[in-house]
């Protein structure tokens, strides 16, 4: 798995908010390499900056985005020609899927897909697919509750993940946590290895000083020794 694939896992299930370092110490990449990354994630809308270097997860703390408030949510309507590009592609029966492919949370995808069927943009087949594009300029004029239950009536829940992809969750989250404590162990015993190193050379130091120490009293010794023997003989 790649650096860029390891963050963006990372951020999928990351709840908190988070800095470079923070990644780079739960995915074991480098800062340097993180940081990039971050960037571009910022740029896709996938994450955002709360204040300088700390990013938490899109829509994660925005109370815009609550379900209560749709009334109040301002539609993007690039993002919904993206989204419906993305449904075009086919195969998508679960909102679950559609937010781990477009990098959005389930309930971005929830209201957005809403408001698509509230404009018959799209339908459900065995899979979501678009009917029209035509009304797209009325995208969050009017929301129909309930809507996306009417679309499969067969699935009382169509969000809700089926066992093949609770046991895949499961798995990636397992994987990832693995991953975590992998890296983690790996930046202790780095740390104990620096620290013994670093006492290592204390003691080397302490050694070399005590020596010093030796040396210098039997040479003022010996000074003192044969000062005194000159004395005595004048």
């Amino acid at each position: 798995m790649t650096a860029p694939e390891l963050i963006q896992n990372f951020v999928r299930y990351y709840r908190k908010p988070f800095s470079t370092e923070t990644v780079a110490s739960f995915t074991a990449v480098q800062v340097e390499e993180v940081q990039p990354v971050l960037t571009e994630l910022a740029g896709s809308g996938m994450i955002k900056e709360l204040c300088e270097g700390i990013y938490v997860k899109a829509n994660r703390h925005n109370p815009n985005l609550c379900y209560g408030l749709k009334g109040t949510w301002k539609f993007n309507q690039q993002a919904a020609k993206q989204l419906l590009n993305l449904i075009e592609q086919g195969g998508y029966t679960s909102i679950r899927k559609i937010a781990v492919d477009f990098h959005r949370s389930r309930q971005w995808v929830f209201v957005y897909l809403e408001a698509l069927a509230s404009i018959d943009a799209i339908g459900y087949d065995k899979a979501y697919y678009v009917k029209s594009r035509a009304q797209l300029k009325d995208l969050g004029k009017v929301i129909k509750k309930g809507i996306l239950g009417e679309l499969n009536p067969r699935r009382k829940y169509p969000d809700r993940p089926t066992a093949e992809e609770k046991k895949a969750d499961a798995a990636e989250r397992r994987r990832l946590r693995q991953e975590r404590d992998a890296a983690l162990a790996k930046a202790r015993a780095e740390f104990r290895a620096y620290n013994e190193a670093k006492k290592a050379e204390w003691e080397k130091i302490q050694t070399f000083r005590k020596h010093v120490l030796a040396l210098s009293k039997i040479m003022a010794e010996d000074f003192r020794q044969r000062y005194s023997k000159q004395n005595y003989s004048n």
